[in-house]
This record gives C-alpha cells, sequence and structure tokens, in this order.
C-alpha cells in the first residue's frame, strides 16, 4: 500500500533533498508551493501526513489554513523558530518543529512515527552491526549501547542518510555547522571522534575516508577505492 507526503514549501527553505528522500523510501510525495496549492492538494484527502518547510512569517497562515481543513493531518514543521514560535506552532495544529538543517533520517523516523508506517529501524538505519534510532537519538553497535555526544551522533546520522554514497568534507560541514565557514580540520576533527566513540579500526571498519574526497558509511569499502589503494 502506497503512503502519501504532501510537502509544502513557503520561502526559502528547498524540499528537493525531502522529497527526494520520501521517494526513495517507498512513499507518494506531492507539492504544494502555496497556499492556495496546499488547499486543493489536502482537500484530495489521500495524503497522510503534512510536511511544511517555511520561514517563520509564513508559517502561521499555513497552519491556520491546515486548521480549517476537515480532516486534520499530522504536520511536521521545518522552521528556523524561536522558543515563542515554536510553542505557538505547536498551540494551533503542528505535531512536531525541527531545525530545517535536520538530517533526512531523522526526519523520516519522525514521520514514520507519526503515520505508524513502520516500527522499529528502517532498512538503512542498520549498517552491517551498527543499529541507529533517529527518535531517541541512540545507536548500538554488535547489541552494545553506543555512548555518542550530541555532535557525533549528528555527523553519524547524516553520513547513514548518504547510504553507503560519499559524502563530502563540504557537505558534511553544512549539515553539521551551516552557519560557520568551511573548515575541513574541523570535520576531520568530528569524524576522528566519531570513529573512536563507535569503536571503528581496521578490523571492524565500516566508517571510511576516501582519501581527500569525504567519507562513506559502508559495510564494506567502496570498490573503486579498493582498487585506487591497488594501482
Amino acid at each position: 500500500m502506497a503512503h502519501f507526503v504532501l510537502l509544502i514549501k513557503l520561502g526559502g527553505h528547498g524540499v528537493k533533498r525531502l522529497r527526494k528522500g520520501f521517494l526513495r523510501e517507498g512513499f507518494e510525495v506531492a507539492v504544494a508551493y502555496d497556499i492556495d496549492q496546499m488547499r486543493a492538494m489536502s482537500a484530495m484527502a489521500r495524503h497522510q501526513v503534512v510536511v511544511v518547510a517555511a520561514t517563520a512569517a509564513l508559517l502561521p497562515p499555513c497552519l491556520d489554513a491546515l486548521a480549517d481543513e476537515h480532516r486534520r493531518l499530522p504536520c511536521l514543521v521545518l522552521a528556523d523558530l524561536t522558543a515563542a514560535e515554536e510553542i505557538y506552532a505547536l498551540t494551533v495544529g503542528a505535531t512536531a518543529c525541527l531545525a530545517p538543517e535536520t538530517p533526512f533520517a531523522e526526519v523520516l523516523a519522525r514521520v514514520r512515527g507519526m503515520t505508524k508506517v513502520a516500527t522499529g529501524f528502517p532498512v538503512h538505519y542498520r549498517i552491517h552491526d551498527l543499529g541507529i534510532d533517529p527518535v531517541q537519538r541512540r545507536a548500538s553497535r554488535a547489541g552494545t549501547p553506543l555512548h555518542l555526544r550530541s555532535g557525533e551522533f549528528d555527523a553519524l546520522l547524516a553520513l547513514a542518510e548518504g547510504e553507503g554514497q560519499l559524502v563530502s568534507h563540504r557537505d558534511l560541514h553544512h549539515l553539521l555547522w551551516p552557519e560557520r565557514p568551511f573548515s575541513k580540520k574541523r570535520v576531520a576533527l568530528r569524524i576522528h571522534q566519531l570513529r573512536r566513540a563507535i569503536g571503528d579500526d581496521r578490523r571492524t571498519q565500516i566508517l571510511h575516508t576516501l582519501r581527500d574526497r569525504g567519507y562513506v558509511l559502508a559495510a564494506r569499502r567502496p570498490e573503486s577505492e579498493k582498487s585506487r589503494c591497488a594501482a
């Protein structure tokens, strides 16, 4: 059975990565770019959850319009909000609020919880013997709980979202420190801390450094990199 997400983009926050991520997970996705489109799409009564990416100024009229609909849907808000703005959003109908730069892994886990689509870990939250729970912000390896600091867990989620694909130094920096100037050394230090926290060594390695290109979280080192090393 298909599961439907209505994405609403109001303001400067993009939804391309969200749409791509939900489609990859098997959801059907519609995107509305203004309140009139949102009303028309929500009237189709097939969507099971609404995800709103909006500026703080444009969020209230959107939530007011959603509250007018006959069928109230779970609503996840992605916006830069003050504490007072978040309280308002939750009061008038938002189910949960997250920062716009929240890794897709956590957004997906919230949506799964709100729609009861699945329980436990989605498949790509398990990488070899590593398990990740983005909602409770917990991780384990070979059944043993890992004690990760907040920044280490954020880095782990960002890499897990890549599903075995390269995450460049610059992309990882943007996800972890969106407001700070790029620093490759800062990224390298965080990866060093994460590798130590998950007990990664040559025998059990799942966090791979691809020379000067970035990092991959995968059960095995990518074949292309193996070939380079052998050359």
